[in-house]
């Protein structure tokens, strides 16, 4: 995904820590992130557990559920290397989906392949 086409609904570009938490479980959403580069991981904790759920790798988004349902924060994101982001503002990426049929789309191939990705873990998950 190109992270020019989110340009429009960009807001601040910075830097995280490998260690710190970008997102908290349960927490409110007020702006998705585009991983431009560093790798976060996308975890829940689970009877004391900790259960990993993916994977975000450079030009790829997080956090945009809680933008799109308007439901707390479903799980919470590591910062597992140094990373560089920008911040996607919920009210300006709303209004770049309404405007841009392409970015809209591009956004729906997004969460399907989340979706995917989530069957095929839960799946690996219970053949262990």
């Amino acid at each position: 995904m190109s992270s020019s086409a989110f340009q429009s609904a960009a807001g601040n570009a910075f830097t995280m820590k490998a260690g710190s938490i970008l997102i908290r479980e349960g927490d409110v959403g007020r702006c998705a992130y585009l991983l431009l580069s560093g790798r976060l991981q996308v975890i829940r904790e689970k009877d004391g557990e900790i259960v990993v759920l993916g994977d975000i790798r450079p030009v790829d988004i997080v956090g945009e559920l809680a933008i799109f349902d308007e439901m707390p924060r479903s799980a919470t994101v590591v910062v597992m290397e140094d990373s560089y982001l920008i911040e996607l503002s919920k009210f300006k990426l709303k209004a770049l989906l309404h405007r841009s049929p392409t970015i809209a789309e591009t956004i729906i191939k997004l969460l399907c392949n989340k979706l995917r990705e989530s069957a095929n873990r839960l799946v690996q998950i219970s053949l262990e």
